[in-house]
């Protein structure tokens, strides 16, 4: 199990300190389950479902959850 965290002092080494919308290359396909609680904090969603799908292996499955009754908006805008 891996984590994205963009705040650095997460400073953990299960933990890589950067954005979900640009993970690293050779991420090509490993993982079976992505999972999200967090496609809300997106600024460009569809930039970041194409990389959250990049990084999701053939027949793999991708996870996303929202908080109940959050609505989208300027602020939150997915």
């Amino acid at each position: 199990m891996v984590g994205v965290e963009v705040n650095p002092d997460a400073a953990r080494t299960d933990v890589l300190t950067g954005s979900f919308d640009e993970m690293l290359a050779d991420w090509a396909g490993p993982f079976g389950v992505v999972f999200s609680s967090s496609f809300d904090q997106s600024q460009d969603p569809r930039r970041t479902a194409a990389e959250w799908r990049r990084v999701t292996r053939p027949g793999g499955y991708l996870i996303v959850c929202f908080a109940p009754g959050v609505e989208p908006s300027a602020r939150r805008p997915s």
